[in-house]
């Protein structure tokens, strides 16, 4: 008789159990080995590339450094030879090497080289390179020490001080005038006294660069040298004493350029007329509104532009009327401010007729009697359109008395032009009805011959 065995069926029970739970589990820990290789393989494989990438990052950069120094090398090689646009390109490298390579130049045999290797470190303008080029100052080439000095000027650094003041006694004169200049952006009292010194050197390109610095340190103590320097014999050294002084702005200064406002050199008047302004003098006034009828453009602008800064308007309004604006010469007569005959009537006589026929019609505009005269001589000269412009200034004009036109109808014809230019008009006439007279005359006893 069969017994149930219970023991045993607890056992088959649990074996099923076992099984279907390892059936169960395989499958899942299949799948996740699975994950697990395919994330080691994900890994390994980024390791792989992130290394490969640093290698090739690094052959880059070296194979770039390369690339970089030849390109540098010819950089610097093409702006020693004058290019402008290698000079450019080298100011956005920033390269430490470049500056070593400049200053290598400086002492290289060839003049040309070592006048390209300054140019480039000015253009530069890196402090790095002012020590080599305060060593430079005491080179045995005068070329190479004038350089240094000039390539120092766009550096403005304060060790070059001294190094330069004592550069302003060299044997060379070109090398003291770039040592003066090179003090212009320096701010130090101790180099006022070198330069007033340097304001009476044989060489006027000393005097020039020692007249515009000390113009630009701006101490009052060069005030009095620089205007004894107003009368030089050079003009360019006169025109840099007048932007001096006006620079510093002290009026003691004022009567002295006053005097010289009417210098035979334009530069000379038009910087004086500048200091001026500058000064802010009014007793400057009316010597600048007579300077807006200067004969030069250049200084009828900058007076202009002085009176302006004075407050007073006129300047502008005669400077603009004689460069033929209908507006400005309309606004000038209604003005009916007479100061302006005084520059009208020195324009009247400028070389360009343009301006002369500007300061014509101005002046008719404005209705002062005392243009009357110039513009009568104005009427009786050679040209057509300088007789027209100062007759039709004269009929704007209203004189007092009729005796008055008939004077300046006088003043008109006797002159040289006017008298030839009536024996024309007379004789022209008389020559053609003469001619013609002729000519019938002569066909008619052709008539009365055949007839």
């Amino acid at each position: 008789m069969y017994r149930f065995d219970h023991r045993g069926a607890f056992a088959d029970r649990r074996q099923s159990r076992l099984i279907m739970a390892a059936a169960l589990l395989c499958p899942m820990l299949f799948v996740a080995l699975t994950e697990v290789e395919a994330v080691g393989r994900e890994a390994t494989g980024k390791i792989k590339s992130e290394a490969t990438r640093d290698l090739d990052a690094k052959e880059k950069a070296v194979v770039f450094t390369e690339q970089s120094d030849q390109s540098m090398q010819h950089l610097v090689e093409e702006s020693l030879n004058g290019s402008q646009q290698a000079r450019e390109a080298l100011v956005n490298l920033r390269d430490p090497q470049t500056l070593t390579a400049l200053v290598a130049a400086l002492n290289h045999p060839d003049q040309a080289v070592r006048y390209e290797a300054v140019n480039t470190i000015k253009v530069l303008k890196d402090a790095r390179v002012a020590p080599a080029l305060i060593d430079a100052l005491k080179n045995g080439y005068p070329d190479v020490r004038e350089t240094a000095a000039w390539a120092l000027l766009s550096i403005a650094d304060n060790r070059a001080l001294k190094p330069l003041i004592a550069l302003l006694d060299d044997r060379v004169p070109d090398v003291r005038a770039a040592a003066a200049w090179a003090l212009y952006p320096i701010p130090d009292r101790r180099s006022v006294a070198p330069l007033i010194k340097g304001l009476h050197d044989w060489d006027p390109k000393v005097r020039i660069a020692a007249a515009d610095s000390l113009g630009a340190l701006g101490y009052p103590s060069a005030v009095e040298p620089l205007i004894s320097q107003l009368g030089d014999r050079h003009a360019e050294v006169r025109a840099a004493a007048a932007w001096g002084v006006g620079k510093i702005g002290d009026k003691r200064a004022v009567p002295a350029l006053i005097d010289r406002i009417e210098d035979v050199y334009w530069k000379m008047r038009q910087r004086t007329a500048w200091s001026l302004g500058n000064i802010g003098d009014q007793q400057a006034t009316d010597v600048l509104i007579k300077t807006v009828g200067d004969d030069d453009a250049r200084v009828r602008r900058v007076a202009a532009s002085a009176l302006q800064s004075l407050g007073e308007p006129l300047g502008t309004l005669v400077h603009y009327a004689l460069t033929g604006s209908a507006k400005a010469q309309a606004e000038l007569g209604q003005s009916n401010d007479h100061r302006a005959v005084t520059p009208l009537l020195k324009a009247l006589n400028n070389p360009d007729p343009l301006t002369r026929h500007a300061a014509a019609r101005s002046l008719g505009a404005l209705g002062d009697v005392r243009g009357v005269d110039t513009l009568a001589e104005m009427a009786g000269t050679w040209d057509p359109r300088d007789r027209l412009s100062a007759t039709m200034a004269l009929i704007h004009i209203k004189q007092a008395q009729l005796i008055d036109y008939l004077a300046t109808i006088g003043i008109v014809i006797t002159r040289p032009a006017s008298i030839v230019y009536l024996l024309c008009i007379v004789a022209l006439p008389a020559f053609i009805i003469n001619r013609t007279t002729r000519k019938h005359r002569k066909r008619l006893r052709r008539y009365e011959h055949y007839s």
